[in-house]
């Protein structure tokens, strides 16, 4: 039986796909840095692998 992938993370969960703590993650979002909350206070789990796959930052001209 594979393991379903969610669709939205809470920002503890965002954090760790991210690799960082949970203040952190959301002094960012405040500041702008990371993408607010989409849904409920969820994050979607493809964005944020966009975020550390570099996909993010090429989608808007940006380079890494």
């Amino acid at each position: 039986m594979s393991k379903l992938t969610p669709l939205f993370a809470k920002a503890g969960t965002a954090a760790s796909i991210l690799d960082m703590t949970r203040p952190e993650f959301l002094k960012l979002v405040k500041q702008g840095v990371l993408p607010p909350p989409c849904n409920l206070d969820r994050w979607r789990v493809a964005d944020l692998e966009k975020i550390m796959s570099g996909d993010a930052a090429r989608q808007q001209g940006l380079e890494m």
